[in-house]
């Protein structure tokens, strides 16, 4: 059983193991069970050309998702952080706040000065954020910063007052997919109030785009030219399987420079969408 395997395409920009995995689904014998609330789709019919010795079956599982009837409100924020820090201040709230940014996790909490905080990260960045870090939501603290090691597979088993999500088309670690979003806001088992997306309007990186839209024109080129040879060799599968990646990356630079395309995105997910001033 695979949980959470749309983390394989999510992840593979700079995680080999994803790549052994899919490895592993070809080779094993056994049945292999792929589960997740947020399906990469393309995924799935990729395998379905890769391992063609076997049959794959989906399924869908259907629920009531409440959160997904919630509103959300959009905030733009420009050149500082002045009116997030103010907005997760506010009433001394119990706030999560999702950002996948720890220097700029440190900015604020160097403003915010409270010992109220935690910061939920890799253990990577653990001496970055140094007294603030945490491995597990402590329900002492009012104020939790969780980057993209915790939007998945990570309970809070409390009531959270408001929830904010930070975003920017600036770097690709930023333009979250709709799939970010709901496992985001899956992490509340016991509710959220107010649901807050505050949109830092920037231009594109050059390098980090730059970057990312060659090597996606160069896989896109590669593969047209092997057409459905792509599975003779591991090498063509990992770039069949990096170019999913590549490819949504870059549709959600698209989005997240507009927020119109923004907020419609949302609104497909079933949100009620709010743009505020």
């Amino acid at each position: 059983i695979v949980d959470e395997y749309h983390k394989l395409i999510d992840e593979c920009g700079f995680r080999s193991i994803c790549f052994g995995v899919t490895d592993l689904i070809k080779k094993t014998d056994n049945g292999v069970i792929l589960m997740s609330a947020t399906p990469h789709l393309e995924y799935i019919e990729m395998l379905r050309e890769y391992v063609v010795d076997k049959e794959i079956k989906t399924y869908t599982i259907n629920y009531d998702d409440e959160l997904c009837k919630q509103r959300i409100q959009i905030y733009d924020v420009k050149k500082n952080i002045k009116d997030i820090i103010h907005k997760v201040k506010e009433n001394n709230r119990h706030t999560v706040v999702f950002y996948n940014c720890v220097n700029e996790i440190k900015k604020m909490l160097n403003q915010i000065g409270d010992t109220y905080c935690e910061v939920l990260c890799s253990e990577s960045n653990k001496k970055s954020v140094g007294e603030y870090y945490s491995t597990a939501f402590n329900n002492e603290k009012k104020l939790h910063f969780m980057t993209s090691a915790y939007f998945t597979g990570h309970d809070i088993n409390e009531r959270i007052d408001q929830c904010i999500i930070i975003g920017s088309p600036k770097y690709s670690f930023l333009c979250y997919s709709d799939r970010d979003i709901k496992q985001m806001l899956g992490r509340f088992r016991k509710g959220v109030g107010g649901i807050h997306l505050f949109y830092l309007k920037s231009n594109f990186d050059k390098s980090d785009y730059t970057t990312i839209k060659t090597e996606y024109e160069t896989t896109a080129m590669l593969l047209d030219a092997i057409g459905n040879n792509w599975t003779v060799n591991s090498a063509c599968v990992e770039k069949k399987q990096n170019f999913i990646y590549l490819q949504d990356t870059m549709n959600q630079f698209g989005i997240w420079s507009d927020k119109t395309a923004l907020m419609e995105m949302l609104r497909d997910m079933g949100y009620v969408v709010c743009a505020k001033e």
